[in-house]
């Protein structure tokens, strides 16, 4: 609920040889639970957010 009433959503982590921690991943990774992957007839595949407001964000 509070990705669905939030306005921004700014996202704080160590870098780690150049990347993300381990935690940001996974963060990200379970959100793919937020986007419909809808495949069309001519096998084309399109994403459609299941979240209607349009979300700002900032990772620093």
């Amino acid at each position: 609920r509070a990705l669905e009433t939030a306005d921004v959503m700014v996202i704080g982590t160590p870098a780690y040889y150049d990347s993300i921690s381990a935690q940001l991943k996974l963060v990200i990774d379970r959100s793919n639970c937020l986007v419909e992957m809808i495949t069309l007839p001519d096998g084309k595949v399109e994403f459609k957010p299941r979240i209607a407001k349009k979300k700002e964000g900032i990772f620093i």
